[in-house]
């Protein structure tokens, strides 16, 4: 069974600080408004970085794949080749 829980939270985060960034006031400081979009852009990574990792245990466990590559890109066109 796969765990889908850190990538569930990731994603989670990830929301919720880009719903932070929409809603920044304009009369924030600069470096503060900047802070802000930067970790919108770290969530983003890491919720990117959980994301290939639990679809390569998708493809290995559901789909019984025995070579699944161990970086994204690869990862993804064997992904939209098995739907």
């Amino acid at each position: 069974m796969i765990d889908y829980g850190k990538f569930k939270q990731s994603l989670t985060l990830l929301e919720s600080q880009y719903h932070h960034l929409q809603t920044l006031d304009d009369t924030l400081p600069d470096w503060l408004q900047e802070a802000v979009s930067e970790s919108v852009i770290q969530r983003f990574e890491t919720c990117y970085d959980c994301m290939w990792k639990v679809l390569k245990r998708y493809l290995k466990n559901s789909l019984g794949l025995p070579d699944v590559p161990n970086s994204p890109k690869p990862l993804f066109r064997i992904a939209n080749e098995n739907q």
